[in-house]
């Protein structure tokens, strides 16, 4: 029988030799050129990923945590104050023949398309909530048409 080929001796040392864990994880003189490579590009992303997590939950807790404060005291404020007169003034007038096409609210204002009932472009009215007064009034107009 033949024998199987042996080692020589320095090499059957070096491999004897006990391997640190972090030349596993870090670049080592030991490595081929594609090995480092491919754990610095490992190291890197691995930093990336946590700094990216870490981000993340920190944009999170930053948009659930964070309150105006201000606006919500005078919000509160402004609606107390004027209640009463909203309650007083939140009617508005529809023309006979005309009826509301839609509604539309955006934070204390609401936006009211009232056109005629027989077709036509009609007038859209922006009320301020926390008041009830009209602040703004836009007539729409038909366009003639484009030869």
């Amino acid at each position: 029988m033949a024998d199987a080929p042996t080692a020589p001796a320095d090499t059957a040392a070096a491999n004897d030799a006990p391997v640190s864990s972090a030349s596993l994880l870090l670049p080592a003189a030991g490595d081929t050129t594609a090995l480092r490579i491919m754990k610095w590009v490992v190291i890197v992303l691995g930093i990336a990923l946590v700094l990216g997590f870490f981000t993340v939950i920190g944009r999170m807790v930053y948009l659930t945590s964070s309150t105006d404060a201000s606006r919500d005291t005078a919000r509160t404020a402004t609606t107390t104050a004027h209640s009463a007169k909203a309650a007083a003034l939140s009617t508005l007038a529809v023309p006979s023949g005309h009826e509301v096409r839609s509604l539309s609210l955006d934070g204390n204002r609401l936006a009211v398309h009232v056109a005629p009932a027989s077709g036509g472009a009609g007038s859209i009215s922006v009320i301020d909530l926390a008041t009830g007064a009209v602040e703004s009034r836009i007539t729409l107009t038909a366009e003639p048409p484009k030869p």
